[in-house]
Formats: C-alpha cells, structure tokens, sequence
C-alpha cells in the first residue's frame, strides 16, 4: 500500500513542438530538447545549436551558450550565418533535427549534424558527416555544456576550478597544492573508454561514443574529453586535429553517439541502434548492419603478458578488436572494403596484412608476429 502512495512521475507525450526561434523535442522519457533556428550574432549561440536540455523538470543548458559543434555551426568553414535547420516527424516514434552549416558552392566543404529523438528515451542520437574537415580549430567535436554547480562530479584531472592561474596558453592551470588540471589531461586511449559524462543531484549526464570508425589515428589515440569550470564541458571528439597520426576520415557517418540522462548511475553503453533501418531517417552516408561484412581468425607469436590488439585501416574507415585469451578474434561489423590490418603487441606493431571486407560475410584472416626474437645477454 506505501507504494500506492508514491505519485507518479508525469512525463510529457512525445512530439515535436516548432517555434519562431527553436524546435523543441518531447522524448516522452523525462528528457524536453530545444534546438535553435536562429543565430544570436555571436558563436556560441548559433541556429543548430541545443539550447535547453530540461530533464526531470531542470535546465541544465547553459543559457548562455549552446551545447554545439566547435564553437558554432556558423563558423565551421569560414564563413558565418551559412546554417540551415530542419525537422521530420517519422509516426509516433521517432524525430529528426538536420543541421547543415558550411558552403558546398564555394568549396569550402559542408558538414551535417543529426539530432534524433525515439520515443520513450531520454536520449539524443547524435551523428555527424562532413566533406571536409572544419576550418576551425582544425578539429570536429561535440561539446556540451552545463552549469557544473548543477553537475558537479566529472574527471577531477579536467576540473580548474579554484585553480592559482593559468600556466600555459590558458589550458594548463595551477592549483594550490601545486598539482595541475587540464582538459589534455584524459590519457584514456580510444579503445578504453566506452562513455564519458559527470554527474549531479539526482542525474548523469553522458555521451556514450560510437566506433569511431570515420575517426583518425587507431585504437590507442588520446585526446581531450572534458573539462569543468563555470560549467562542465562534456567533449566528444568526432575527428581530432591535433598531434595528427594520419590523414582525416571524410564522407562517411560518424555516429551515432548518444547524449544520455539518467538518475547518476553509469550509463548503459549497450545501446539499441537496430531500430534506425526500420525508421527509414535517411541518414547522410548511413550504412546499415545488413550491408556492412566483418574478419575472424587466429593470433600467434605474441608473447604472454602482451594485450594483442588487432587494427583494421584503410582511407575510408577504421576499427579495432582485443583478441580473446584463447588468441581468437572477430571484428565489429565493418563497411565492405580493402583493408591493412595491423597485430600489435600492446601498441607495437608486429605484423601487417591485408584483407578484404565483404557485406554479409566474415572472412578469414590468421595474423602471426613477425617481431624477432634475438638472443641476449
């Protein structure tokens, strides 16, 4: 009978709401997004960015500035203004936000943005495409940006709050006790990490990654995911600019990664994407689960005590497994191409070969270390 007694949670239906100056998303699930449509003339609020993220009845954006690509959807390429916004209701399930910003006339290049809602989930289902590489910052990432005395509990490596100053081009920051934070600081390599995000009264706040696979530089690349001042910036590197290893990954779909809520626990990372064939959302540069191939096969030769790690690259995509104890390994579902696939011995490369990638078909691949073993003394 007590349980009779709690109220329920009143949560709002799910739908789409258009405004002169946003849309706004019920998810039905706790979870009300806006998304601008206009540009406020300064860049860190301009028309693609979210605007509001009220979950469970509290804004949580920063209503100073947006949750946005770089520093904006207007200046990606140059040029500013350059941004348009839509939306597509699929039944009554399913709703999609497509931000286009850049100028594909010009040659300057073009990037697409999706923010896609499902019915009944406090989620955003983010992903992004490009023809080029943004102009700004020389980098492609997502941030989001909360207030952090509402989401206090992030990285403590990252958190400059009540730091001493900045000691290097106002990245690195001093603390009292002589120690140092900074947003450089994550030294998680790719293939660690499954989601990133901090959490506060009641609430967590996540990006759960994708595979990376329209990424550059492997399975053991390092960058920034976070750093907390005024508010806590959650950062997702869709492509990485900095210290680059190879050449970027262009016109292919990187996502979808997703903006999770939830009451603070850890978030699930096994998220549910079969469903975005069936919606028919007609994503840029989508490839499905039915069109795409993947490699099995043997280890050898790497010694014990050494993770063997297996990469697969070539200019279009990229992707990794860890083999299992017994030296057997079997690759996520890749896109159908030819690929240099690489055995490393922790992060050393030890032997090389190549493989092709056939839609709905594992190959075979047995990959053996090719490090010599001299003798010693």
């Amino acid at each position: 009978m007590s349980c009779l007694l709690i109220p329920g949670r009143a949560w709002g239906a799910f739908g789409l709401t258009t405004n002169s100056d946003n849309y706004a998303v019920d998810t039905g699930a706790g979870l009300v997004f806006k998304v601008r449509r206009t540009d406020n003339g300064v860049s860190t609020q301009s028309a693609g960015d979210l605007m509001s993220l009220v979950y469970n009845g509290v804004e949580y954006q920063d209503q100073s500035r947006g949750s946005q690509i770089n520093s904006g959807f207007d200046f990606l390429y140059g040029y500013t203004n350059l941004v348009s916004v839509s939306a597509t209701v699929y039944g009554t399930n399913y709703i999609k936000i497509t931000v286009v910003g850049g100028a594909p006339a010009s040659g300057q290049g073009v990037l697409t943005h999706y923010y896609i809602a499902r019915n009944g989930y406090p989620h955003i289902y983010m992903a992004t495409s490009f023809t080029t590489e943004p102009d700004t910052l020389g980098l492609c990432r997502y941030i989001v940006r909360i207030p952090s005395n509402l989401l206090s509990n992030g990285p403590t490596p990252s958190d400059i709050r009540n730091n001493t100053g900045a000691i290097e081009s106002s990245d690195i920051f001093g603390m009292a006790d002589g120690t140092t934070r900074s947003k450089h600081y994550s030294n998680h390599r790719l293939m660690d990490w499954s989601y990133i995000g901090a959490t506060g009264t009641n609430v967590g706040v996540y990006i759960v990654r994708d595979n990376h696979e329209g990424d550059s530089g492997g399975p053991f690349y390092r960058s920034l995911l976070n750093q907390c001042g005024s508010d806590q910036e959650i950062t997702y590197i869709v492509n990485y600019g900095e210290a680059q290893t190879e050449a970027f990954r262009t016109n292919i779909l990187n996502g979808p990664y997703t903006l999770v809520f939830n009451g603070g626990g850890q978030p699930s990372t096994n998220i549910d994407y079969s469903w975005i064939d069936a919606a028919g959302l007609n994503l840029t540069n989508w490839v499905s689960n039915t069109n795409r191939g993947a490699v099995s096969g043997t280890l050898a030769g790497v010694p014990t005590g050494f993770q063997p790690v297996v990469g697969f690259a070539n200019a279009n995509a990229q992707y990794w497994t860890v083999a299992a104890t017994n030296v057997s390994y079997i690759t996520p579902l890749m896109i159908p191409g030819t690929y240099t696939a690489t055995l490393y011995k922790q992060e050393f490369a030890v032997a090389t070969a190549s493989v092709v990638v056939t839609a709905n078909t594992t190959n075979t691949l047995n990959l053996t270390s090719t490090e010599t073993t001299p003798t010693f003394i």
